[in-house]
């Protein structure tokens, strides 16, 4: 047969993750606010211009992109919570029936 594979998961560094893409998320958002206020300052000071218009549609979908990609990260951080959630509660279910089975042979062992 096989041999037996352990899988480990240390879910305080799922969770560690998950609180290190959230940051990252809201931080991304914080600069792109900052960034975009110099095209927003060029595009106001050629009104009429077409590149003040094209400079205008070019920021406002480069910031729908980032807030975009800001939710998708909030998302997988908030997947990343739950999967820990997940590991830790199967991992607790384990030890509860291994207790229970452990319990159970040594109760039959005495009759």
């Amino acid at each position: 047969m096989g041999e037996f594979v352990d899988i480990d998961i240390k879910t305080h560094y799922v969770r560690q993750g998950a609180g290190g893409t959230n940051e990252a998320a809201a931080k991304a958002l914080e600069n792109l606010r900052k960034s975009l206020d110099s095209s927003d300052t060029a595009a106001d000071g050629h009104h009429g211009w077409a590149s003040a218009a094209a400079l205008k549609r070019c920021a406002t979908a480069w910031e729908d992109h980032m807030v975009d990609l800001g939710k998708q990260m909030n998302t997988m951080a908030d997947n990343l919570h739950t999967t820990a959630k997940a590991y830790d509660t199967t991992d607790a279910q384990a030890r509860d029936a291994f207790s229970r089975l452990q319990h159970g042979l040594a109760d039959f062992g005495r009759n």
